[in-house]
């Protein structure tokens, strides 16, 4: 039976998604060709057959895992509507959140310039206890004067960098109108504010 639902699901690889067998096609051919075996199972094989084979096709579309090395960590600005006084208010807050575990941290500002940047990230080691190892940013304008382009790397303000340098992390400037580089911390900002 393995042999042959895999060889099924290669050939089912190369087509496109709407013309391929779903499992419970798979299991009625099965059925006719004798097999006794249970729905459940031919599902079985091929979540485990789909979780060491979709990677490789995967590669051939241009298609990359996203992965979270430990001790990286995204940061962003964003809003979060808290209760004041008795009324609903909107702060800008500082988030850093760590994809790997899923952690965030979180810190309100007055504004979002530099100077609040850099505060509002001092706070925010001292509340993880550490340094990440690496920062992952879009391209505030508090953090970069130049986004990067295919020839260059982005360029950072003096400020940023040097607080970089003494700090020791790594900064890591995503590419322009690319979200997907750090959707986590962006998934983070909007559950705070909704």
């Amino acid at each position: 039976m393995g042999g042959i639902v895999a060889l099924w699901l290669t050939e089912d690889s190369k087509l496109p998604k709407k013309k391929r067998r779903n499992a419970k096609f798979i299991t009625n051919d099965l059925k006719k060709m004798g097999y006794a075996g249970s729905y459940r199972t031919v599902c079985q094989f091929i979540k485990d057959w789909k979780a060491t084979h979709v990677t490789e096709a995967n590669e051939d579309n241009g298609f990359e895992r996203l992965e979270h090395p430990m001790g990286e960590a995204q940061l962003d600005f964003g809003l979060m509507e808290v209760c004041h006084e008795g009324a609903f208010k909107v702060v800008k807050v500082l988030i850093m959140t760590f994809p790997y575990s899923n952690a965030g941290f979180v810190v309100s500002l007055p504004a979002e310039n530099q100077e609040c940047l850099l505060e509002g990230m001092k706070e925010l080691f001292r509340q993880v206890g550490g340094v990440p190892r690496a920062i992952r940013i879009d391209n505030m304008s508090t953090a970069v004067f130049q986004a990067k382009t295919r020839n260059e790397p982005a360029k950072l303000t003096d400020g940023f960098f040097q607080f970089a340098m003494h700090y020791g992390f790594e900064t890591q400037v995503c590419n322009p109108r690319s979200g997907h580089e750090r959707g986590n911390i962006t998934n983070n900002i909007l559950l705070i504010y909704h």
